[in-house]
């Protein structure tokens, strides 16, 4: 400790007692000895090396949620695509329940390198913020679109995304993914969605052709009650051959 007291920027006294600290598991002395070595940082990079690790620290040893959050708050201002930083201030944002700081966080780390699987957990946390705390449905949205570029199967995301696009009358965008869904659907799935699909097509889109389309598809499916809409629509678009044909298919 003399020396450190002597010289608090002392590089080989610091590392010995940190390892001394650690390996004892004395955690508060530890936090000690890396404050000191914050004076030694010889760049930024080393900087946020030092209070990344005094944040985690303090955070999950010492319970100290106001050193963890300001020790993480520098390593970020230092630089702003610090994963590990704003990982950390996103636990803590998490239990405080600031729901606008932890929003903005997550936007954050969507900058910054993650796998794949990440961003898509990053982005689906966005979604239910922007819509349960914020009501901001077009936000939810554009995260919810960017999961399923990302990840076209992806089940959460194209289930919220159908109750979105009927909430916002986006009736085209409705139509998309009802069809996609099927793609991934069961047997008895795939014949509901399409002709709810088919539906949208002809009551809100008012697209006759495409309705005729979509609704002789259902029809080959063995949905029998969508004939009656298929012959309606027929005779609405003045094809009367076609719709009685298909009315007699009605048994």
């Amino acid at each position: 400790d003399s020396v450190i007291s002597e010289d608090p920027g002392h590089r080989g006294a610091l590392d010995i007692m940190t390892s001394i600290f650690e390996a004892n598991q004395d955690f508060a002395r530890l936090a000690n000895v890396l404050n000191e070595g914050l004076q030694s940082a010889s760049n930024p990079a080393e900087e946020i090396e030092v209070r990344i690790r005094l944040g985690s620290i303090c955070e999950k040893q010492l319970g100290d949620v106001a050193a963890a959050k300001n020790h993480y708050e520098k390593a970020v201002l230092l630089n702003p695509s610090c994963l590990d930083a704003l990982r950390g201030l996103d636990r803590i944002y998490l239990k405080e329940g600031n729901k606008a700081a932890l929003r903005d966080n997550l936007e954050a780390q969507l900058t910054c390198e993650m796998t794949p699987n990440q961003k898509i957990e990053t982005r689906v946390r966005l979604a239910d913020l922007y819509e349960e705390e914020f009501k901001n449905a077009d936000k939810a949205v554009h995260h919810l679109e960017a999961v399923v570029t990302a990840d076209d199967s992806n089940r959460y995301a194209l289930l919220t995304l159908t109750r979105l696009y009927r909430r916002l009358e986006r009736w085209e965008d409705l139509a998309a993914v009802l069809e996609k869904r099927a793609k991934f659907a069961s047997d008895d799935e795939k014949k509901g969605l399409l002709k709810e699909r088919a539906d949208v097509i002809r009551d809100k889109l008012k697209d006759s052709a495409r309705a005729i389309q979509a609704l002789t598809e259902v029809t080959s499916l063995g949905v029998d009650d969508a004939l009656e809409s298929l012959a309606k629509t027929q005779e609405e678009a003045g094809d009367f051959e076609s719709a009685v044909s298909t009315l007699q298919k009605i048994s």
